[in-house]
């Protein structure tokens, strides 16, 4: 492209790409156009006249093969701007920063296949964006980004983070997903707190190196899936923190060494499954101080089952909290010393049988391996007999549990 074919505002960014300068097309505004925040909004950005527009061959070219000056690192920095046309970089490998931020994009942004150094599309209006399969060589931000149709992300490869926080995301077409990160692998966080999805968020298979936030988002599907997440692996928390999801949960298969904290949360997907983690690998799950599920949880388990796994979080908090078996010991052996210790069993056989301790015959009788002598040689009648009964039973429950919480959390870790 010559530099004689371009406008007065693309010579402007031309001349600028060598170097990397920034350059900020945002205006004070005037009294017709309102005040300055009013007509720097790019949700206005179809109406921005040619003293801010930009072809979008303009910054295919810029990007592709644009001017270098010595000694400079040449970016393309842009801010408040109208791109028209279609910003197509399929396949491309850009070794330049892309920095595109407070733009309107007339047409969505085709990176399909690309291999870039660094995509900031931050507080940009555009109608979706096709990326699927991308590289990005460092961090991708669409913070505060407004997307009137589907951001298609599966399959990329992120080195560094994905920023979504406070971002936008609504489709005409609800039966799409409007944010696609299936099989994507990123090389750091999911960082999305207050995050806006009119619709399906799908993050089947992905991989996600550090934390997935979600906190403060709304996740609206009611009778659909809000959030697909089957196979996820996040290498530490999932957080949904205060987050309002409007549709089930999808959680099966997926693996979360660290807590899934849906704290505060509102699940609502009434009349169907609001939260499916069947098959999960989950650290911690915390569902504290949140209203009440308005939908089902799928059960995996019979009856039987689900019983011993209460009497596992009651004993031991599933290998998470031992002492609490502890506890729970001590107490019983308080109860039975204090109970023999008033109406001491008579001996078996009077004449061999060793002194009476209340103490250590409690402990013979919850402790399921280790003998003191005791339980064997008194026979407690009515219901004292009842009682040691009870402490036999309770003392193999909390060693079965004890072993069990904890080689769950031996293996896991």
């Amino acid at each position: 492209m010559e530099i004689n074919d371009l406008t007065p505002a693309e010579s402007r960014l031309w001349r600028a790409f060598a170097s990397g300068t920034d350059v900020d097309f945002r205006t004070a505004g005037s009294a017709a156009a309102g005040s300055a925040a009013d007509f720097d909004d790019p949700a206005g950005g179809g109406t921005w006249g040619p003293e801010r527009t930009v072809r979008a061959s303009v910054l295919r070219s810029l990007l592709l093969d644009g001017p270098r000056e010595d000694g400079r690192v040449a970016a393309l920095s842009l801010a408040g701007a109208r791109v028209t046309g279609r910003l197509d970089l399929q396949y491309a490998t850009v070794d330049h920063p892309v920095r595109l931020r407070h733009c309107h994009f007339d047409e969505a942004p085709r990176f399909y296949g690309a291999r870039l150094r660094e995509l900031n599309l931050s507080e940009s209006v555009l109608p979706g964006l096709v990326s699927h399969a991308v590289r990005v060589e460092g961090v991708l931000r669409l913070t505060r980004a407004r997307f009137s149709d589907t951001v298609r992300l599966a399959g990329a490869e992120v080195t560094g983070s994905l920023y979504l926080e406070s971002t936008r995301i609504e489709t005409p077409n609800t039966e799409w997903p409007v944010l696609q990160l299936n099989q994507a692998v990123l090389g750091a966080d999911l960082w999305a707190p207050g995050l806006r999805a009119g619709g399906e968020v799908r993050l089947t298979g992905a991989r996600v190196a550090g934390t997935i936030n979600l906190n403060d988002s709304v996740l609206d599907r009611p009778g659909g899936s809000a959030v697909q997440a089957e196979t996820l692996a996040a290498e530490a928390d999932v957080l949904l923190r205060r987050a309002d999801v409007r549709g089930r949960l999808e959680l099966r298969g997926a693996r979360i060494p660290g807590r899934l904290d849906l704290s505060h949360a509102r699940l609502a997907n009434a009349g169907n499954t609001a939260l499916r983690a069947s098959s999960c690998v989950i650290g911690e799950l915390w569902l504290r101080e949140g209203p009440a599920v308005q939908g089902a949880l799928r059960r995996t388990l019979p009856w039987y089952g689900r019983l011993w796994g209460h009497l596992q979080d009651v004993a031991v908090g599933y290998g998470f909290r031992p002492l609490r078996a502890g506890g729970w010991l001590l107490s019983l052996l308080a109860v039975g010393s204090v109970a023999y210790g008033l109406h001491h069993p008579p001996a078996l056989k009077p004449a061999e049988a060793p002194g009476f301790d209340p103490v250590f015959y409690t402990l013979d009788l919850l402790l399921p391996v280790i003998s003191f002598g005791q339980e064997n040689a008194f026979a407690p009648e009515g219901w004292y007999q009842t009682l040691s009964y009870v402490l036999i039973v309770t003392g193999w429950i909390l060693a079965t549990t004890v072993i069990t919480g904890l080689t769950r959390t031996v293996s896991r870790q």
